[in-house]
């Protein structure tokens, strides 16, 4: 299935808005100038099961630990370790709806 950087990079930035780092309109500028390039910020028709594992085989995993490089504003980012799937998961299905 079609998991690309920019659908990973629009994941982020949902997770960014979801742990409260960021505001909706960041989210939606991120996701425009993404999609204006000609990227495919989604992923369709994946499940939470199926992506599960591509997530887990992430460079960027510490010690099976989930990390992410999540937005903190406009050109600035942090890396974030150990985020509960139970979130992601959440998160996870609004990128796909």
């Amino acid at each position: 299935f079609p998991v690309t950087i920019a659908s990973g990079m629009n994941f982020a930035a949902e997770l960014s808005l979801e742990l409260g780092f960021i505001e909706e309109d960041l989210v939606r500028r991120h996701d425009e100038a993404l999609e204006g390039i000609g990227l495919q910020t989604r992923v369709p028709n994946v499940s939470w099961h199926e992506i599960l594992p591509v997530m887990k085989r992430d460079k960027k995993n510490l010690v099976g630990k989930h990390r992410f490089i999540l937005l903190k504003d406009l050109g600035v980012a942090e890396v974030v370790d150990g985020i509960d799937e139970e979130l992601l998961k959440e998160t996870y299905a609004k990128v796909c709806s």
